[in-house]
């Protein structure tokens, strides 16, 4: 099952993990200003789009994105629906890497966060993973 860490640089610090079980989808982010760790969970939702629920601290995100759209959004829907943060696929190619931007509009969750997002969104194109 897939497992990703997030590693700050220079200092090689683990700010955040991401780990696949069978039905569950299981993240921690170091949260830099309290210097404790934050879990939560990720589930899919079946759905003509890429949709996922994310349980965060007591917060409910939902991640988006529409077939054949390169953009993918973040919401919080225990505010309202505010849109924390955005990214997009600026190259694509099956041969080499994907290049995306992202754009962060909130400082309420870890950015972290979005960057485990990507990472297990973009498993099924990396050559690099298994």
């Amino acid at each position: 099952m897939p497992k990703f860490d997030l590693v700050a640089h220079p200092s090689k610090k683990i700010v955040g993990k991401l780990e696949s079980k069978i039905g569950a989808i299981n993240l921690s982010l170091l949260d830099e200003k309290t210097g404790q760790w934050i879990t939560g969970s990720m589930k899919r939702h079946l759905a003509l789009k890429l949709k996922y629920t994310i349980q965060l601290n007591g917060r409910k995100i939902l991640m988006e994105k529409e077939l054949l759209s390169a953009h993918t959004t973040f919401h919080d829907e225990s505010e309202g629906g505010t849109l924390l943060a955005r990214f997009q696929r600026e190259f694509f190619s099956p041969v080499t890497a994907t290049t995306y931007g992202l754009q962060v509009y909130s400082n309420a969750i870890p950015d972290g966060l979005y960057l485990l997002a990507l990472a297990w969104t973009d498993i099924g194109r990396s050559k690099s993973y298994g």
